[in-house]
């Protein structure tokens, strides 16, 4: 009997799991993300009370009653951000964690149910390989990435129109300037660190092939005295391991600071220059833009590391749980 199903089935089969596990469990994705919406606009109360205060300040504290108000707004803000992101984490993580565990269950029953050929054609390590690094990207995919997602659209944009409309479209428009460059920097490296992570992946399966044929080959690998070859073998394979990871260390360990170096001299020159300018009536405005360009670059960082490294292991999840018989 011939076993042969598409790639198309493959994936339709991991996509059914991932539908199966949200028909269930949509509610928390709802939740967590109606606290993080809440979270991002507490976090866009912040710079204008901190403005506020500022301007107060400078202004020569007419009024202490106003400002202590504004103070205990500030710490009422850092309590609310606690609370709300306490429960995002508990709600979306914990869809995240509880599909981890949904999907290794899945996998590992329908493991049981294949037939020996299956066994004979696919090595062991790549199993392990899918059950171990595979499953823990796709659980990043459903957890962390979609904040990212939430964060990229809702916050961004609410809080460029919350800058034009309540400090000054001018700085708006000059720190959204960047985006574009960063975008095309971040496509760049999300190449390189997808390439990279492919071969880490290929890597660690090799690797615990490798280990898994030594450890239940031992009596043959004593009885012929290979003892040292197979040493070699599993060294080898371990230096190949860490050299690929390196690799991609490499790659992406650098990104996230240049992005930030990037940005902060882009800040650093547009506000030198505008501080002998004029860019409004108070210092209000400049809070919010110092608080609004940094995390720019923070989320363009943590969604290119989400995606690039979490999205294709999606598709590739179960095409040897579910691609052969």
């Amino acid at each position: 009997m011939v076993y042969h199903i598409k790639l198309v089935y493959r994936t339709s089969e991991a996509i059914v799991l991932i539908r199966d596990f949200l028909k269930h469990n949509w509610p928390r994705y709802v939740y967590g993300a109606i606290f993080l919406i809440l979270v991002d606009l507490l976090m866009l109360i912040t710079p204008r009370v901190i403005g506020l205060i500022v301007d107060e300040i400078r202004g020569g504290a007419q009024d202490l009653g106003f400002v202590r108000l504004l103070i205990f707004a500030v710490i009422g803000v850092a309590f609310g951000l606690f609370i709300t992101r306490l429960f995002w984490r508990v709600f979306i993580m914990g869809a995240a964690r509880k599909f981890e565990y949904y999907a290794r269950k899945t996998l590992f029953e329908k493991l049981l149910t294949l037939p020996p050929t299956f066994y004979d054609r696919t090595r062991v390590g790549d199993l392990m390989a899918r059950f171990t690094n595979d499953v823990n990207a796709v659980r990043m995919a459903m957890g962390p990435a979609i904040v990212m997602i939430i964060d990229a659209v809702f916050l961004v944009t609410v809080t460029i129109f919350a800058m034009g409309l309540f400090t000054n479209w001018n700085l708006t428009w000059i720190s959204i300037a960047p985006l574009p460059a960063l975008a095309i920097v971040s496509t760049f490296f999300g190449k390189m660190i997808h390439k990279r992570f492919k071969m880490v992946q290929a890597s660690f399966s090799d690797l615990t092939d490798t280990i898994e044929e030594s450890i239940s080959g031992v009596r043959l690998i004593k009885s012929y005295g290979i003892e040292d070859l197979r040493n070699g073998t599993l060294s080898d394979k371990s230096d190949t391991y860490v050299e690929k990871n390196m690799t991609l260390v490499r790659v992406w360990g650098m990104f996230f600071p240049l992005i930030q170096t990037l940005y902060a001299w882009y800040c650093a020159g547009d506000i030198v220059w505008r501080t002998h300018g004029n860019t409004g009536s108070d210092n209000s405005r400049r809070i919010h833009y110092i608080y609004f360009v940094p995390g720019n670059a923070g989320l363009a960082d943590d969604g290119l590391r989400l995606g690039d490294q979490h999205h294709p292991e999606r598709a590739r999840l179960l095409q040897k749980a579910y691609g052969s018989p």
